[in-house]
This record gives C-alpha cells, sequence and structure tokens, in this order.
C-alpha cells in the first residue's frame, strides 16, 4: 500500500483507470449486443476494445476525482461513526471504509 502522498496519487490513478476500463469493456460490449449472442460475453471481439480505450480516457479521470474528493472523506467519517479501531477487528473497520460511498453510487 502507498506511504507517501505522490505514491497515494499514482495508486489512485491506476486503480481508476484499471476500473474504468474493466466497465467500459463490459459496457461496450452490452452496447454491441455480445450479451444476447450464444456464449455470452465470452463470444466478445477485439472491436470492443478500441471504443471501450477512448471511453475509459476520460472516464478514469472522473473515477479518481469523484474518489478523491468525496469518496474517501465518507469512507473515513462512516467508518469512524460505526467503528472503533481499538476495540474492533482492523478487516471490519477497512470495510467500513469502503462501503460507505456505494449508497452514493446507488441508483433510485
Amino acid at each position: 500500500m502507498p506511504k507517501t502522498k505522490a505514491q497515494g496519487v499514482i495508486f489512485g490513478l491506476i486503480m481508476s483507470y484499471a476500473m474504468a476500463i474493466g466497465m467500459e469493456v463490459y459496457n461496450i460490449a452490452i452496447k454491441m449486443g455480445f450479451d444476447l449472442i450464444g456464449g455470452g460475453l465470452s463470444t466478445m471481439t477485439n472491436d470492443v476494445i478500441p471504443a471501450a480505450l477512448v471511453e475509459a480516457s476520460y472516464m478514469g479521470l472522473f473515477v479518481f476525482l469523484f474518489s478523491n474528493l468525496w469518496g474517501n472523506r465518507a469512507g473515513t467519517a462512516f467508518a469512524a461513526r460505526h467503528s472503533d479501531p481499538k476495540h474492533d477487528n482492523p478487516h471490519l473497520c477497512q470495510l467500513f471504509r469502503q462501503a460507505a460511498p456505494l449508497p452514493s453510487c446507488a441508483p433510485r
């Protein structure tokens, strides 16, 4: 895990773009109809990749900005309210911190 602020920023960028590429490959494959073909998404061709990379080029930046502007702060505040690092399992405290921004992303 990152030890300095610079390492944290680089780690955040890598994770944001990796997540954006994965999500966009999935979304573009569905838009192209690969989920309706026999075999599902396993029949996906390389035509999906260029379109996904174009969209992921700016979506990764949005993920990074939203995560750093709201997600990390919301997670920290939620974990501080619902867990005590001195008494609770550290894994549970980390889970609370990571799960806090999820309700804000859920569709209504």
